[in-house]
């Protein structure tokens, strides 16, 4: 197979970083070790002070939202030979249930992508009602969905909350795909981050988890799909290799074409 054609599997995965800046190296270096086309991240904690060069990873575009206050904020890292646009479908407000939208068509499919982040203390129902209202907005726009955030709902205990969650995904033949906790804490493991696909024959393999270590309590969730992509093109430098050049040389050859 020509190299100029080779497809690959796109990789997904998202991540609660609790502020980005001080983990954007970290965060640049997964990326690129892991091979991930897209990464939705959570709890970005920037502002209007952070520039879009400060958090620029090359060969990806970062779609952001950020929130007015401390804390919060979500965005997509995605890789900029994919084809990627902002839906404008849902108001985020301030310390309220934050959503991102994009629309991504690959192959004549039309992809609805959406990152999201429930603050602990905003009431999961309410927040639950908000992204199904969105969900049956986007559901006749797109083909499939690829939808991944922190909704600070336990998951591995049944309540009346995680209830009205599957309930959610029954209402739209969606599946949550991220079984392992994804949060660990001095009292607890939790699974409060997901990956949820509108099909999960859409998913190759199980997630996999990759732990930060001292850069977020969560850890990074990140799964690779039935979907193929171009291969990334390695980016090609051309250079003047002046190691041999002589300055005498150069010196003489320019007077003897006056």
């Amino acid at each position: 197979m020509n190299s100029q054609n080779k497809e690959n599997n796109l990789k997904i995965g998202h991540i609660n970083v609790r502020s980005l800046l001080p983990s954007f190296y970290k965060i640049k270096t997964l990326i690129n070790d892991l091979e991930l086309g897209i990464l939705g991240v959570s709890e970005s904690w920037l502002n209007n002070n952070t520039a879009d060069a400060d958090i620029h990873i090359q060969n990806f575009n970062f779609f952001r939202i950020d929130r007015e206050s401390r804390g919060g904020g979500i965005g997509f890292y995605v890789r900029s030979d994919l084809n990627a646009t902002v839906m404008d479908v849902v108001e985020n407000k301030t310390g309220s249930f934050e959503q991102q939208w994009l629309i991504l068509k690959i192959n004549k499919v039309k992809i609805g992508l959406c990152v999201f982040y429930r603050p602990p203390n905003y009431n999961a129902l309410t927040a639950l009602h908000q992204l199904e209202d969105t969900i049956a907005n986007v559901v006749p726009l797109t083909d499939e969905l690829i939808i991944m955030g922190d909704i600070n709902i336990n998951l591995l205990r049944y309540t009346n909350v995680t209830n009205q969650f599957d309930n959610l995904l029954d209402a739209f033949n969606c599946k949550q795909v991220v079984l392992n906790p994804t949060r660990y804490s001095r009292e607890k493991a939790s699974l409060i981050d997901v990956i949820i696909l509108s099909d999960d024959r859409l998913l190759s393999g199980a997630v996999q988890h990759h732990d930060m270590h001292n850069h977020s309590d969560h850890q990074l969730i990140y799964c690779t799909l039935n979907i193929k992509i171009s291969a990334s093109k390695p980016k090609i430098i051309k250079y003047r290799n002046f190691k041999q050049f002589d300055i005498n040389t150069f010196t003489q050859d320019l007077i003897n074409l006056l």
